[in-house]
């Protein structure tokens, strides 16, 4: 025992490892993998599914339709539907512009502007909700031969007109067998939001995203305490991690803006098919009328904010660049939340505001381990004698008592958002999205049980021979968990909840 009271290991013997963490990782990651695959292969009803319509699937009318009228599970953005309406040959029949119904957001209309003859019809739409996942699908109906307003032409003013259909809907889309909702019929695009390469790119996202926001809690959670500390005895090592952190959120700032550029592409491509270069006006549209469009712009500009802001900081040395930096990764937060499904959640306000505070706590909590381990040990422990080792044991202190704050944050948070996706406790393991749910949270076990056992384990004999490099063994076999966390994230996001 040294006279510090703390425990020593006998010379010449290494720190032994707590457990075989690289065979348990490898096991657990396999197994993520293997489940994932089998909840993605599995029933899950697309996001903004057709309800009802007017005229019903497969009716046989006897007058001819005016109007078409879609009900969907989920309200919808106008500004990136379309509905189509095809005769039999293959020829399009003009429709107004869609619009939403006076009463519901979850209603589409399209008058039908050009004549129609007998024969069969079909429709088909495309509609995108509020978390931004596009849908695609048809329905059909046919015309008898002796139906009331064949060849009539809509008058000029009918699309001025206010839409007066009652809410009385008549029948309901015809269901499938088995009972379900009549699913999309039209073939699903070969990369949608539901896509393996559509996760594939949230996930790198997000592995940039939450170290990005990691940088920020680093400076404000962990260096601002440990520069006050013992009279300000370790403030030279505080600005040598700063400056580490620096140069490590400005790389993944220019990572992020390729990651944003990326995701709109993929949303574009989503949304509107490829038909040769995307069209930029459409992506215009997509950014500017709609949620997830917002979500994008708000995460362009909390970037923004925050690589500006680390460039003054780093330039200046002052307190103002972080703060800026700060107000970023909030925007970013926000907008993250947007693009998933805290949109379109009942009570919106609330939901969105857990989702944000849910994504910078994980941030704070594992994007600052990163950033710990890649930027603020490695300058820490650098330092002359036992300064680097006095500086690292207590960096490591000031980041343990904020991650278990952060980390109890995560889990409150997290109940609250699952509250409004799952609507009732059976949904967790009877949905689709319930069953990932359960998954996330078991990968989350293993972080959770490493983070505690760095805490009260590890950190009291960080000053102990090899006491730094058991923390690091320990931390990267936690924040390779962790990203299978966000990898199960990724998933989630684009997976329908019980509620939709």
């Amino acid at each position: 025992m040294s006279g510090s009271g703390r425990t020593r290991l006998p010379s010449g013997k290494r720190a032994r490892r707590p457990a075989p963490f690289a065979a348990l990782a490898t096991l657990l990651a396999l197994l993520a993998l293997l489940a994932l695959l089998a909840f993605t292969a599995e029933d899950a009803l697309a996001h903004g599914a057709l309800r009802h319509s007017l005229p019903a699937s497969g009716a046989t009318l006897d007058s001819a339709p005016r109007l078409l009228r879609l009900t969907f599970s989920e309200p919808v953005e106008l500004a990136v539907t379309a509905i189509e309406l095809v005769a039999a040959d293959g020829s399009p029949v003009a429709l107004a512009p869609p619009r939403l119904a006076p009463d519901s957001a979850q209603v589409l209309v399209a008058d039908v502007a050009g004549p129609l003859a007998a024969g069969r019809y079909t429709v088909r739409w495309r509609v995108v909700g509020r978390d931004g996942h596009p849908v695609r699908g048809e329905f059909h109906f046919t015309l008898r031969a002796d139906a009331v307003g064949l060849g009539d032409q809509a008058p000029a003013d009918r699309t001025a007109q206010r839409d007066t259909t009652p809410p009385a809907m008549g029948p309901a889309v015809a269901p499938a067998p088995g009972g379900e909702p009549e699913r999309a019929a039209l073939p699903r695009a070969a990369f949608d939001p539901e896509s393996p390469l559509y996760a594939a790119l949230r996930w790198a996202s997000l592995l940039v995203f939450v170290p990005l926001l990691g940088v920020v809690a680093f400076r404000w959670l962990v260096l601002g305490p440990l520069g006050a500390l013992e009279g300000g005895a370790h403030a030279e090592l505080a600005r040598r991690a700063e400056a580490r952190a620096w140069a490590m959120g400005l790389a993944l700032g220019g990572a992020g803006a390729v990651a944003l550029l990326a995701r709109l592409a993929a949303q574009g491509v989503a949304t509107f098919g490829v038909s040769g270069v995307l069209d930029v006006g459409e992506l215009f549209g997509l950014v500017r009328g709609t949620g997830w469009g917002t979500g994008w712009l708000l995460q362009a500009a909390g970037l923004a904010l925050v690589v500006g802001g680390l460039a003054h900081a780093r330039r200046s040395g002052g307190g103002m660049g972080w703060r800026a930096a700060a107000a970023g990764a909030g925007l970013i937060a926000i907008g993250m939340a947007l693009s998933g499904h805290a949109a379109a959640a009942p009570m919106v306000g609330l939901a969105l505001l857990s989702a944000a505070v849910h994504v910078l706590a994980a941030s704070a909590w594992l994007g600052t381990l990163l950033v710990v381990l890649a930027a603020g040990i490695p300058a820490l422990h650098r330092g002359p004698g036992g300064e680097g080792v006095r500086g690292t044991a207590a960096l490591v202190r000031a980041f343990s008592g904020a991650a278990v704050v952060c980390a109890a944050v995560v889990v409150l948070t997290g109940v609250i958002n699952a509250s409004f996706e799952l609507g009732t406790l059976g949904a967790l393991w009877s949905s689709a999205y319930g069953r990932m749910l359960l998954l996330k949270l078991a990968l989350l076990v293993p972080v959770a049980l490493l983070g505690g056992y760095n805490r009260w384990r590890v950190v009291p004999v960080i000053e102990g021979a090899g006491g730094a490099a058991r923390m690091q063994r320990t931390a990267a076999v936690e924040l390779a968990f962790a990203a299978l966390v966000l990898l199960a994230t990724a998933v989630l996001v684009a997976t329908p909840t019980p509620l939709e």
